[in-house]
């Protein structure tokens, strides 16, 4: 039991398996109280099916979850307290607001005094005192997804569990409730899961991440620790946008250095290990890819511009180099840069990561703030 206590939430070697296809592989997560965590990943990896294990709705095929050290396998949901948000928001239509609120609350045998007071309390946390007497056909998408966490909030959960609850909101929308969700979440200081394929919301919202491929959970840490630092090409293509450029290059034994299209050989800045060697990728970030209409310090390479979107913020390039087409961020482009014309690269060679092109793993040691499932 020492171990199951080490995180107010934990699974330990949770898999599930339905028939023949793995779900969730062996995953070995703790969470902190009060924390909210993001699980982010492709679609099909098994982000729902973790968090309806947790919920009680699926039960392993093999491992365990706990609750601030209690065993939850074989514990019913209704008796988890873990409250649950869809991307629908399954409004009873034929209730207005307060009732929708304070339906779960009926369904225990509250008094209706505790109840009244309860979806009063909750309706001021979720911006929606005013809304109380409306319908569900007269809400916005906004306030009926506020009603759907209003819902599971009232019931005063130890976990939130948020199964993509935004993916059905046009992205303005979208952006306000995340503020909102983010503040529900530091008000009330709830346990909180949220499951997203999207890595911006995954960046804006965690207080640490999991990323998760195939129902396994290859990194975890801080959005910027796990940006910064990716473990594997996987999280480091998943995680930005523009995403990351990877470049293929050969790595000579015992040398410190790199053979790759844009130079004959290129020394590598950061220290790698004595017996690596290979095939690999350089992984660049494209806010660390310079591009100028001037020849400033070597080393730098001559490409040519082939796209430019302007995204108003800021400029998204694509130049062509070395038989490659590299992706550039520019927050201001310099004058004279347009599509079709020579410019000078220069990569941050301090920001470049190496990665095996069998494996995909980083190659070296250190990868930041990084638990492996």
């Amino acid at each position: 039991m020492t171990a199951a206590c080490e995180g107010y939430l934990r699974t330990v070697h949770l898999s599930r398996t339905f028939e023949d296809k793995v779900a969730v592989d062996d995953l070995t997560l703790d969470l902190r109280r009060g924390e909210l965590f993001v699980l982010l990943g492709p679609s099909g990896c098994g982000k729902t099916t973790m968090l309806r294990l947790l919920a009680g709705l699926e039960s392993p095929s093999k491992g365990e979850v706990f609750l601030d050290g209690r065993p939850l396998n074989g514990v019913p949901p209704g008796r988890r307290n873990v409250a649950m948000v869809f991307q629908d928001h399954a409004l009873y239509p034929h209730m207005r607001v307060a009732d929708n609120l304070g339906f779960g609350l009926r369904m225990q045998r509250l008094k209706k005094e505790e109840i009244r007071k309860r979806v009063a309390e909750v309706a001021g946390i979720i911006g929606l005192e005013d809304r109380l007497g409306a319908w569900p056909h007269q809400l916005s998408g906004g306030e009926a997804q506020r009603v759907a966490l209003g819902k599971a909030l009232i019931r005063r959960p130890d976990v939130l569990l948020l199964d993509e609850p935004l993916s059905n909101l046009d992205a303005p929308l979208r952006r306000r409730l995340r503020e909102e969700i983010l503040r529900l979440q530091r008000k009330s200081a709830i346990t909180t899961v949220y499951v997203t394929h999207d890595q911006e919301e995954g960046m804006a919202l965690g207080d640490r991440m999991g990323i998760l491929q195939g129902g396994r959970l290859l990194q975890v840490g801080t959005p910027r620790a796990v940006y910064e630092n990716p473990g594997c090409v996987f999280a480091a293509e998943f995680l930005g946008s523009p995403s990351i450029n990877l470049i293929p290059a050969e790595l000579l034994l015992g040398r410190d250095r790199l053979r790759w299209p844009m130079g004959a050989e290129t020394q590598f800045i950061e220290r790698i290990p004595r017996d690596a060697s290979g095939s690999v990728w350089i992984g660049i970030r494209p806010e660390d890819v310079l591009v100028s209409m001037r020849s400033k310090s070597p080393p730098e390479y001559v490409g040519r511009i082939e796209f430019i979107q302007d995204m108003g913020f800021e400029s998204h390039l694509v130049v062509s180099c070395g038989g490659l087409s590299l992706r550039a961020r520019c927050a201001h482009l310099p004058e004279g840069m347009r599509e079709g014309v020579p410019a000078y690269l220069k990569l941050r060679a301090e920001r470049m990561l190496l990665f095996r092109r069998d494996t995909g793993e980083r190659v070296l040691a250190d990868a930041g703030e990084t638990d492996a499932g």
